[in-house]
């Protein structure tokens, strides 16, 4: 399913429970912005820095982001395929509680899979809109945070009792 027809169900989803001003922020191939997904009912940006947003914050840190604003809420909440991060989806509700919390955290996962795995993930080097950048075509994004790509024995090692990796039974 390309990307475009995502966009559309996304909002669509976000309105019906009070949503606005959505948009779908990718990493870019240099992994130093987030970059507008287009499609119809997104609402599209300029390109947004990883240091030093609140869109960057929730891509680095993997936890969602509030920020209260004049009308409403802003949210950003982390695109997580597994451990990687492939990036934010932000919109505004008028109020936010705990069901809409758990509610979006949901519909985020379920749009990073959508983005994942049901698309020719390509982005332009780091323009959307422009025809000269060489897309990346049936390659996933490069992530700056994926923990999939530890050494093996630095993965074991962090998780405890781990010790070689292997199994062992009792």
């Amino acid at each position: 399913m390309p990307p475009q027809l995502i966009a559309p169900l996304v909002a669509e989803e976000v309105h019906a429970i009070g949503g606005r001003d959505v948009s779908i922020l990718l990493q870019d191939y240099a992994q130093l912005t987030l970059v507008s997904l287009p499609g119809r009912g997104l609402k599209e940006t300029e390109p947004v820095p990883l240091v030093g947003s609140l869109a960057g914050q929730a891509f680095l840190t993997e936890t969602a982001v509030e920020h209260a604003e004049a009308d409403g809420v802003r949210l950003f909440l982390p695109l997580l395929d597994g451990s990687d991060e492939i990036g934010v989806m932000a919109l505004t509700l008028d109020v936010v509680d705990d069901d809409d919390r758990r509610l979006l955290r949901r519909l985020a996962g379920l749009v990073a899979d959508m983005l994942v795995t049901n698309t020719v993930y390509s982005l332009g080097s780091r323009n959307w809109k422009d025809p000269s950048a060489k897309p990346l075509v049936g390659a996933p994004l490069p992530t700056s945070q994926s923990r999939s790509e530890r050494p093996r024995a630095e993965r074991a090692r962090s998780v405890p009792g781990s010790g070689s990796g292997r199994c062992r039974s009792a």
